[in-house]
Order: C-alpha cells, then structure tokens, then sequence
C-alpha cells in the first residue's frame, strides 16, 4: 500500500501532522523508534516565555521577536499558523476529554518541581489554578515515598522568589508531607501513584487526611499524577473533596501529562483510520528523481519497506537522535543525509563557557522554505517530496526562548495546512 504522507517521528509535531491529516480523510503512516518526547517534558504548550526576558504577552511580543529571528522556525510556519493551530489545540483537547485552557494574549506563571516560575501560554487544565501571577497562598502536597518531588524545596523556593518584591502580590508557600494509602514502596514510582488517584477510594482517603491540614484561602498543589485514565473527573473530584482549588505540578520524567496527551491523542489517530508503527526506527531511504520513494525500518526479523507520496521528517533534534553528532565531531541528519544549517566553522567554537549561555551548536538544524522543505544553502529543495517540523528545524534555541512545544505545534499544523491544499 502506498499512504499519502508517511510521518517519521510522533512526538507532537509528528501527531499534530498525522491526526490533521487523517482527519481531513488522508491515509496516513506513522514510523517511529519510540514515543517521542511527550513522556519526557510537561505537556504546556510554552510559546514565547523569554527573549531574554520573562515575556507576558507572546502574541504580543511575536511579531518584534521574528523581526530580529527571520529564519525562526515560526517565521516559516506563520503566525496564522501559529494562531490556528492554538485554537485547534484548544478545541480538541476538549473533545479529547483532556482540555487545556489559555490563550497567545497571555501567558501563565507557573510553579516548576523546583519552585521556579515558568511561563506557559496553553496548560492542562489542571494546572490552571497554579498561576503565580495573582499572588496568594499555597500549600504544596509531597509524599514521603515519592522520592522525584520535594514540596519542602518547592515551597520554599516559592516564597523566596517573591518575598521582598513590592511589585508583585503577596505569595505564600507551606508544604505538607503524606503518607500515600496503600503504597507502601520505599520508592514510589510515579505511575502506581496516577494510577492510585484513578481511583476514588484513594482520592477520599488523601482528601480526608489533607483536609484538616489546609488553611482558609490556600490553593493545592500535587504533583502531576492526579490521574492516568480519567485525570479530568479526577482533578474535580478531588478539588470537590478539599472544597479548594487544586494545580498539579510538573516534575521529572516519566511526565504523566505528557503520557495522557499522548495517548489521547494516538488513540485519535488510530480512530481516524491511521497507522501508528512503534519501535520501527527508519534505517534507510530509497530516492530516485529527486524524490523520496521508499523508507526502510528495521524490524524484529526482517526490515520492512513503506512508501508515500510524501514524507514528514519529524524526528527531533540532537537530543533525540533526529540530528546526530559523530565521534569525530561531524553533525548530519541521518536518513537522507540532508543540509544541515548553523553549523560551526571547524575554527569556532562551538559551545561558550558559560552553561547558560547561547552556544552556537544550539541552533544547528534543518533549514526549511515556506512549504517547510528542507532546503541547501542556495535555497533548493534536494528531495521535494520531504518535509521537516519540530525541534530538527534550525535557527531557534527553545530551551532558552520557552517555545519549544509552541515549535512543534505551529510546524505540525502548518505542513498539514500545505499538503491538505496542494492540487492533486
């Protein structure tokens, strides 16, 4: 069988691609070596968080931003794209039973594992009620065998952040220590404790014993394990028992959020009649023409064959392997060799000595055009019928600039956007 787009790669620009795709009827493949990194990361949706500075108004501040980052992955998506792709997000994260709430106007303030405060512009829902911005009263719930969440150091790095600052609201963090019923493992794993909130047994006995403890006024926080097959009804059913609000905090992978939207939305992919192979890594391409005719992936016996009319490459960054860098210091893209951009010259350096600084190799990707085709230096397309989203593409850095989920969103959509309108 031939597919109309075969997507390599399904973190989440590869399933945004995949589930726009098939839901507008388009047979559609989907090859990775694993989950991506959705089970890694929080699941917000970061925009623009800083440039350098804490940014409060992305879609504000966007259009200055790719003035001064031309070659920005969003300057080649769009900001339409960006725009609709959010609203789009939006929308069926609702109809997925996992909604996120927010907004480009505007982003969130929230609290990491570690007390620092991250801006976010689209966030579970269920973390909502975590936004530093207004000040208030926290209490951060640890558990005594959780051994990858310190509420204590949370906390206290929370109230530190904002004591002393007469330009912000007032903020006070407290943290509570339990002792989870029923997991009694030394070290809990994160999973068995989002499993345990699934249930309503559990939820009660962990609000009856909180709930004494709680101050008028306080604001909950968990961290993100409220929850792995049902976290919406019980994120409410839990704030309904405290009778106050309740966040979830994201900590260290495994990401519980990340694995729930992952889920929801491989789930809607398979409804939408397209085909998911995992732990396929693609090994080879077979060209011809100036066109990609056939991927190779290795199997558990043999290695399989899959063509398409076109290829998606959404394998990520050096991080994930979608860029490899080689003993020898030599950076390539590994399936088609394809022109990297951003690399250093052999005579620069390419890190600088600072950890935060802005390192040269940060940048290094894929250059695309308009139609995000990867693209050389003289701005020719080498194999026309592939395409590349998501962190493998140059010229941002989204660690440093809060936007790499926002990158990932904005590509996905948008090379949907370009081969749902292209003539037959």
């Amino acid at each position: 069988m031939k597919y109309d787009v075969v997507i390599v790669g399904v973190g989440l620009a590869g399933l945004t691609a995949g589930l726009r795709l098939a839901q507008a009827g388009k047979r559609v493949l989907l090859l990775a070596k694993g989950v991506g990194g959705t089970h890694l990361g929080g699941s917000a949706i970061d925009v623009l968080g800083y440039r350098p500075e804490r940014v409060e108004h992305p879609l504000a501040e966007l259009p200055d931003f790719l003035a001064a980052h031309q070659q920005h992955p969003y300057a080649r998506a769009g900001l339409p794209a960006l725009r609709a792709a959010a609203d789009w997000f939006l929308k069926l994260t609702e109809q997925l039973g996992y909604p996120f709430t927010g907004s480009l106007e505007d982003n969130y303030l929230l609290p990491t594992a570690i007390g620092t405060a991250k801006p976010s512009a689209l966030v579970p829902q269920s973390m909502a009620a975590g936004d530093l911005r207004g000040g208030g009263q926290f209490a951060i719930v640890g558990f005594r065998n959780l051994k990858d969440f310190f509420p204590a150091l949370l906390a206290d790095n929370l109230s530190r952040a904002h004591a002393g600052q007469s330009d912000q609201a007032t903020l006070t963090a407290r943290a509570e220590l339990l002792d989870p019923p029923g997991l009694t493992e030394p070290d809990l794993p994160p999973l068995d404790l989002a499993r345990a909130f699934d249930r309503a047994d559990f939820r009660a006995a962990i609000a009856a014993e909180l709930r004494p403890r709680l101050k008028p006024g306080e604001r909950v926080g968990f961290p993100a394990m409220l929850g792995l097959r049902e976290p919406l009804a019980a994120w409410q059913d839990l704030q309904a028992r405290l009778g106050a609000p309740v966040f979830e905090i994201p900590g260290l992978p495994p990401s519980v959020p990340g694995i729930r939207l992952y889920e929801r939305l491989k789930n809607a992919l398979s409804a939408a009649g397209a085909r998911l192979q995992i732990g396929f890594p693609v090994t080879e391409a077979s060209l011809a023409g100036g066109q990609c005719q056939e991927l190779v992936t290795s199997g558990a016996s043999r290695p399989y064959r899959w063509s398409g009319e076109r290829v998606v490459l959404a394998t990520g960054g050096i991080a994930s392997g979608g860029i490899q860098t080689e003993s020898d210091g030599a950076v390539r893209e590994p399936i088609f060799n394809l022109p990297l951009a951003g690399v250093p010259a052999d005579d620069t350096p390419r890190f600088r000595p600072a950890y935060f600084d802005s390192h040269p190799f940060s940048q290094v990707g894929l250059e695309v055009d308009g139609c995000l085709r990867p693209v050389d230096a003289a701005g020719r397309a080498p194999i026309a019928n592939v395409h590349a989203i998501g962190a493998m593409l140059a010229h941002a850095e989204p660690w440093r600039e809060g936007s790499g989920n926002g990158i990932s969103l904005a590509t996905g959509y948008r090379v949907s956007q370009v081969l749902l309108e292209e003539k037959p």
